[in-house]
């Protein structure tokens, strides 16, 4: 129940605002101020108490969050035992979603006391403190969908605006046992769509009475985390059906990147609040990774890419449902970052999402990435089975010593496996999607050709798209990741011995040229001439470095498929750069402590309110949005580098 502060027997000064703050109560006490500052002074005066002041700290961050107190009844202030209830709204093993201030009134006498920095007063310990506590009230809320009702609850943005939010969804039965490495049997519009087999993991169980939604699920299955049951996801809309007469909302469904192989939908990374301030649904969601996602054994029972098949079910559940949490099924928009924004293209490519959504945003990511398709996925798979002791060359029953193994080997060793020349092209993934030649009786295929081949014949699903890529858009993995080592001290020259002896590093390895051939090396003079030039300076030789992986990795995927998809579609495609120009550090670039004038910089990029038309690409106009201190509307991105790049594919890689 949500009362203002003046009538819910607690007294808050200095008074907030009503339209920003109001308290909120339980039958256990617990009282939970939605702020937007994380500060304040309170009085707690429930009948029949003793009025005492607890001033909270403030947070080193003037944040939003919330502040949580606990009043204890008389039998409970002398009662040793008696539990910390707040602990019981700190979720264990989630990472911090947001800072918020907490104190709390505990017995002196009370196990409960020996916090740091808690005073004494009266008989009582303050104790005050930051806490991952994800801010929330015990209001809640019910909706019904195919497979059963769910209760979410009623959370506060960071301006202290509520939403609804409804966390850990199934979408599918969990992906365990005999069902590792196949896909998902979805429900769509009333026909049933198997993706792998009769024994490919069902759609979620319908469930009686109802299911709580109240709580993240864990990440699938990566370093450091062992978890196959987790394919959920979370709906966090601002309004719900019935309320009044609005109109559905548009829905953004966002995947995680990660390299294919960490990630999570996390709010703690990718929370909803600027989007749901807006008047839109968020969809996020778990999928499968690494060679959980990705193992791909011809003539044998696993699915080809269940990592994008996942997702697959996941929209179709969007389809299924959203409309009962207020949202349009037909005004879709699927968004990704990275290997997230490589899934989105995908996508529109493939004929399995075709339907699923009207729109599409793929940030610094494109299928046609060198590092985004694996074209020998049986020998990486067989790889991986020899590492963890499998010396047979029978493909099921590769499959089913894989199958038999505990998950943890599986991801500890799929990294284990990289050979020297992949270490030095710097390919740190081996499990990324793959074309379905072959394919399982009775099961869909994603990814039928080639996607350089389905570009060119305009084989792809024809919805709007926005795509670009970051300036340096390697910066982060090579020096702050630590993916090129010999980089990470840029006054050691030593480290660049190492390039300046093999430049051949940066040949694409799609390219069909063998190492130290005559194309090779003319490809490499090319490369050298044009990125690096005569420059000397430590600096700009890693400034340089970067430009060379950021191209090859990202930047040339994106122009290039934005230029092939402008060809063959009836629909606009628009590029964007962000753009970033300043010293050796990430103070200022998103998902790195990036400071609020970025962040409003990066979801609202007419920030300074000029008006500017982002217009689309045309067959004789390559427009490109410059997302700068300013914007700017220019055209031919990168033109001398992307040049370059389009005379390489050319003559050297019979592409296009």
């Amino acid at each position: 129940m949500c009362l203002p502060y003046t009538q819910s027997g607690w007294q808050v000064s200095p008074a907030p605002s009503i339209n920003q703050q109001c308290i909120r109560t339980s039958n256990d006490g617990v009282l939970v101020v939605v702020s937007p500052w994380c500060t304040s002074d309170v009085t707690p005066a429930p009948s029949g108490s003793t009025n005492r002041r607890v001033r909270t700290p403030r947070c080193k961050q003037r944040q939003a969050g919330a502040v949580v107190f606990k009043h204890f009844t008389s039998n409970e202030q002398n009662n040793p035992n008696t539990p910390n209830k707040l602990e019981q709204m700190i979720r264990p093993n989630t990472p911090s979603i947001q800072t918020v201030c907490c104190a709390r009134l505990v017995p002196a006498n009370s196990a409960a006391n020996r916090t740091t920095g808690a005073q004494s007063q009266n008989g009582w310990i303050v104790a005050a403190g930051s806490f991952p506590v994800l801010c929330s009230t015990d209001e809640t809320v019910i909706v019904d969908t195919a497979e059963g009702a769910l209760r979410g609850r009623i959370l506060p943005t960071f301006t202290g605006r509520s939403f609804y939010g409804f966390q850990g969804v199934p979408y599918a039965q969990p992906p365990i046992g005999s069902l590792r490495f196949k896909s998902v049997e979805v429900f769509f519009q009333g026909i049933a769509y198997n993706l792998g087999g009769s024994e490919a993991p069902q759609p979620p169980a319908s469930w009686e009475g109802v299911r709580d939604a109240l709580m993240e699920e864990g990440a699938c299955s990566q370093p450091g985390q062992s978890n196959e049951d987790c394919l959920y996801l979370n709906v966090y809309t601002p309004q719900l059906p019935n309320e009044t007469n609005n109109s559905p909302l548009s829905v953004m469904v966002w995947i995680h990147g990660g390299l294919f192989t960490i990630g999570s939908s996390t709010v703690a990374f990718y929370g909803p609040d600027y989007l749901v301030e807006a008047g839109v649904i968020l969809v996020s969601f778990t999928y499968r990774l690494g060679s959980l996602g990705y193992l791909h054994v011809d003539g044998t029972d696993v699915s080809p890419n269940v990592q994008l098949k996942d997702q697959v079910a996941a929209l179709r559940w969007v389809q299924r449902n959203i409309a009962q949490f207020g949202g349009d099924p037909d005004n879709v928009t699927l968004f990704g970052q990275s290997s997230g924004g490589v899934c989105v293209t995908y996508h529109v490519l493939s004929p399995l999402s075709s339907g699923l959504f009207q729109r599409a945003i793929a940030q610094s990511g494109s299928a046609i990435n060198p590092w985004a398709l694996s074209t020998d996925p049986n020998e990486r798979a067989f790889r991986l089975g020899q590492s963890l002791g499998y010396n047979g060359t029978d493909r099921q029953e590769l499959v089913d010593f894989l199958r038999s193994l505990p998950v943890g080997d599986i991801i500890d060793h799929q990294s284990q496996i990289i050979t020297e020349e992949e270490s030095v092209r710097e390919i740190v993934v081996l499990f990324v999607p793959s074309i379905e030649s072959e394919v399982v009786d009775g099961e869909e295929v994603f990814l039928p050709d080639h996607p350089y081949t389905m570009l060119q014949q305009g084989e792809f699903n024809n919805v709007p798209l926005i795509t670009g890529a970051n300036s340096r858009e390697t910066k982060r993995m090579t020096v702050y990741l630590r993916l090129c080592p010999f980089l990470t001290d840029v006054t050691d020259e030593s480290g660049w011995e190492v390039v300046a002896n093999d430049m051949e590093r940066f040949v694409p390895i799609e390219l069909p040229v063998q190492r130290h051939s005559e194309d090779s090396l003319a490809i490499t003079a090319q490369i050298e001439e044009l990125y690096f030039g005569n420059d000397m300076d430590l600096h700009d030789l890693l400034v340089d470095y970067i430009n060379v992986e950021s191209d090859i990795k990202f930047v040339r995927g994106c122009h290039r498929l934005s230029l092939k998809v402008q060809a063959h579609s009836s629909q606009p495609v628009y590029v964007y750069q962000y753009f970033y120009n300043g010293t050796l550090n990430l103070d200022s670039l998103p998902g790195t402590g990036i400071m609020t004038t970025g962040r409003h910089r990066i979801m609202n990029p007419n920030y300074d309110g000029i008006p500017l038309e982002w217009k689309p690409l045309s067959e004789s106009d390559h427009y490109y949005l410059k997302i700068d201190t300013h914007l700017e509307l220019l055209t031919d991105m990168e033109q001398e580098r992307m040049s370059l790049w389009e005379s390489i594919y050319t003559n050297y890689g019979n592409m296009w």
